[in-house]
């Protein structure tokens, strides 16, 4: 849709014609709609439980696929889109085109780039944020004690005894 609007005010501007907008239009409004209505759901989700459990949601695998995917999914449209404009702009310095023609032709790649920018800056941005929240928060340290009872000692009462008295944060996992 924004490479919609691209080639609108391409037409407005040069004497390039607007062309089929109609069909265009009712082809990519509704998956825009329903995409972005989904992934605004979606995204809402994910906002409350990282306010309800910030360190668990920063480090969830679940999270850092979608964020690296949506980052990579981003670079492979802005190649490809990069890739269709230089297309079009050897065509004009070769003289196979004209410049508003090969204009009004890249206008949806711009679009798409346009999106895919966004996409990127936007999860970019969310995905250093984790990082520097990770990076920020003091790494746990791992202790391994020996301890050595009697014979006629009750392991598991004991074990619950010293679990009672860890600090906060702490834990306490029994190793055979």
């Amino acid at each position: 849709m924004v490479g919609l609007l691209l080639q609108a005010l391409i037409a407005a501007v040069t004497t390039v014609p607007l062309g089929t907008w109609r069909p265009d239009l009712a082809f990519q409004l509704p998956p825009a709609v329903v995409g972005g209505v989904a992934w605004l759901v979606l995204w809402r989700d994910v906002l409350e439980r990282l306010l309800r459990e910030p360190e668990s949601e920063r480090t969830s695998l679940s999270r850092r696929v979608y964020l690296y995917g949506a980052l990579g999914s981003s670079v492979l449209v802005i190649l490809g889109t990069a890739g269709f404009v230089l297309y079009q702009l050897i065509s004009v310095v070769l003289g196979i085109r004209e410049a508003a023609t090969a204009l009004s032709e890249a206008a949806p790649a711009f679009g798409f780039t346009l999106v895919a920018l966004g996409v990127l800056v936007y999860h970019g941005a969310v995905l250093r944020a984790d990082t520097r929240a990770a990076a920020a928060r003091p790494a746990s340290m791992a202790v391994r004690l020996i301890l050595r009872l009697p014979p006629e000692s009750d392991v598991d009462a004991v074990i619950r005894e010293l679990t009672d008295h860890v600090p906060p944060g702490a834990t306490l996992e029994r190793a055979n």
